[in-house]
């Protein structure tokens, strides 16, 4: 069901391992879904660049210390069309509230992009997901991937 891509600047403050597996506990506790349902990946970016506040000149770019606790850490939330607003951000909460807590980076510079995938726009399993309730190996989805 959903996929978590956590995407930040190596650090040597946290493990990557301990907060992936406390967010799969909150999440899950928070989404009211089984542990084990969601999907958690963490990729390690090499370099984060930002144009300095009111700056557009491009050698104002600034690149971010992994030592400070300013730094952006991106979520990217992929998730199907069961869940309501409400439950979206509570998720979204959920995930600002562990990375904060696992990893000291303020709430701030969470930031979390939601990806919601409508009946038809998953593929898993070499079959299109027409929709939540019907997945790959069912009658109406086999109806949805003939030639």
């Amino acid at each position: 069901m959903p996929f978590v891509k956590i995407s930040a600047l190596p650090s040597d403050d946290y493990n990557c391992s301990d907060v992936m597996e406390a967010m799969e506990d909150d999440f899950a506790q928070n989404a009211d879904l089984p542990i084990g349902t969601a999907t958690f990946l963490w990729q390690t970016l090499d370099c984060i660049t930002h144009r300095q506040k009111g700056e557009v000149d491009y050698r104002s770019l600034r690149e971010f210390n992994p030592s400070e606790k300013e730094i952006p850490i991106f979520v990217d939330l992929y998730i199907t069309s069961v869940f309501d607003y409400e439950s979206i951000a509570k998720i979204m909460n959920s995930i600002t509230t562990i990375l904060n807590k696992k990893t000291n980076i303020q709430r701030e510079y969470v930031f979390i992009h939601t990806h919601i995938a409508d009946p038809g726009h998953v593929f898993i399993s070499d079959a299109v997901w027409p929709c939540v309730i019907d997945h790959p190996g069912t009658e109406a989805a086999q109806e949805n991937n003939k030639d």
